[in-house]
């Protein structure tokens, strides 16, 4: 495993379907991609390239019962590799949660500088605050 730190762009997400477009009754409401069902304080969904069960960090996060430690258990279409969605089961929280840019520790299996290299070109071309990027990565 190695380590990467590097700053997301951080939003929330619950099981309902103004998220994931899936109701109660559908057998794979609160599924993840991984197969695994969603937990708060537990899942997050990543990138298409940071593995599924990578372990991420989020010191801002670490006075949570979880410590901040998060794992990534589920994929999303508006999801980039510059991007965490971090799992909440209330839509009141999820929406008061809002856009954050945090520092993150990850830990990789594969090529950090390949990942990296993806995470520098999505967080250019798809960060929706443009005004944090300037601020952030001069």
């Amino acid at each position: 495993m190695q380590e990467l730190w590097t700053i997301l762009e951080i939003t929330a997400y619950t099981a309902g379907y103004e998220s994931c477009q899936k109701h109660p009754d559908d057998p794979l409401y609160g599924i993840t991609y991984s197969g695994a069902r969603a937990q708060q304080g537990r899942t997050v969904a990543a990138g298409p390239d940071i593995p599924i069960g990578t372990r991420i960090f989020i010191p801002d996060l670490s006075a949570m019962p979880n410590g901040g430690i998060f794992i990534v258990e589920d994929r999303g279409g508006a999801i980039s590799n510059a991007h965490l969605d971090i799992y909440m089961e209330s839509l009141w929280a999820a929406r008061n949660w809002g856009r954050q840019h945090l520092e993150a520790l990850m830990w990789l299996a594969g090529d950090v500088k390949e990942i990296l290299a993806k995470i520098d070109s999505d967080r250019r071309w798809r960060w929706r605050d443009r005004e944090a990027l300037a601020r952030l990565f001069p």
